[in-house]
This record gives C-alpha cells, structure tokens and sequence, in this order.
C-alpha cells in the first residue's frame, strides 16, 4: 500500500494561476498558467499517469468574486477531484 501512495505523490501536479508565492519551486515545484482557460486546458488534456492534483488561483483586486466562482465550477466540470485553493486580499462579500 504504501508505494502506491508514494507513487501518487511523485506524480503529482500543482497548477498556479496569477500572482501566486509559493516557496517550492523547480522542476517538481508548481506549474505556472498563464491564466485561467490555460489552466481549464492542462485539466482536460492530464493523463491519468500524471493528474493534475490542485490549482491555487490568485484573486486580484481588479477581479470580481463571480469570476473566481466561475473559475470553479468551471475546474469541476472537468476533474471534481481537482482541489482548488484561492488567495484573496480581502475577503469577497
């Protein structure tokens, strides 16, 4: 049991969309989308041998809080699997 979840966690991607600081970097560090379509695209062509595990998308002042829910659901549709985690600076109403 145990080298199937090590296996899992050698293959797993982490997809970051907008201004996203994260600490690991490198070739097994976080895969940069230049934006959100970019990231709907690596979910829906990931191989199996190669999912992609969370996507950490970045709300911005500019961006409305029905574009990050749309975002979502839209990452749902896809792969429901896929964790998806949001960075704001403040809170949406």
């Amino acid at each position: 049991m145990t080298g199937a979840s090590s296996s899992r966690s050698s293959r797993r991607r982490i997809l970051t969309v907008g201004d996203v600081p994260l600490a690991e970097t490198g070739p097994n560090g976080p895969q940069s989308a230049a934006s959100i379509f970019e990231a709907l695209g690596e979910v829906a062509v990931a191989p199996a041998s190669s999912p992609i595990d969370a996507i950490v998308l970045a709300m911005n002042h500019e961006s409305e809080s029905a574009d990050l829910v749309r975002a979502a659901e839209s990452i749902r549709r896809l792969d429901p699997t896929v964790q998806i985690i949001a960075i704001v600076h403040e809170p949406p109403v």
